[in-house]
């Protein structure tokens, strides 16, 4: 069951940092991909509740906002979500997608400065 679509008031898309290229000293060039394009989606301000948020490294989140998504969206940590000239690092999905059966995802997040 996917999460009620007006719930969804925004489309965004999905980037995802891929493997760059070498130059001649050895330097690495990152590259970004575009995995999803226009996805329905909500982002809100994340309220932290006196309880800390762990990422999926296992250390305490530092997540500023938190995003909802469909199940099935193609998103992980350390993609972007770019919504307009705003973009968003993924610190943290759940559920990992491939995982339990939910009606949604939730996508920790902070504002990116890149």
């Amino acid at each position: 069951m996917a999460i009620i679509t007006r719930l969804l008031n925004k489309t965004v898309n999905i980037t995802r940092p891929t493997a760059g290229t070498e130059n001649s000293i050895g330097e690495l060039s990152g590259a970004v991909t575009t995995i999803e394009t226009a996805i329905p989606c909500r982002i809100n301000k994340h309220e932290f509740v006196g309880q800390d948020t762990f990422n999926q490294a296992g250390r305490v989140s530092t997540a500023t906002h938190k995003a909802f998504f469909n199940v099935g969206t193609d998103i992980q940590a350390g993609d972007y979500i770019v919504d307009g000239s705003v973009k968003y690092w993924v610190d943290n999905v759940n559920p990992i997608p491939g995982g339990e059966t939910t009606s949604h995802m939730e996508v920790m997040c902070s504002l990116s400065n890149t």
